[in-house]
């Protein structure tokens, strides 16, 4: 088969996309299993975090920072 550029660029694309997909979701199973191994529910943590201004600001950046890192790579 004789593929042109832009169906092999396409193909690497969606490939990629697959592999970003995969690397977010064992991310999301990681932090999953991380939280029962601690025995702490996610919902208590968040009341907490969300109760201190500053608190809740370092979790939503170090969560967006975090997620740039996982789909930059």
């Amino acid at each position: 088969m004789d593929f042109s550029l832009f169906e092999s660029a396409t193909i690497n694309l969606v490939i990629e996309f697959v592999y970003k997909l995969i690397a977010l979701f064992i991310l999301w199973l990681g932090l999953r299993l991380l939280e029962r191994y601690n025995g702490r529910s996610w919902s208590n943590t968040i009341e907490i975090i969300e109760g201190d201004p500053l608190a809740l600001a370092i979790y939503r950046s170090a969560m967006w920072i975090g997620c740039a890192l996982v789909l930059a790579f």
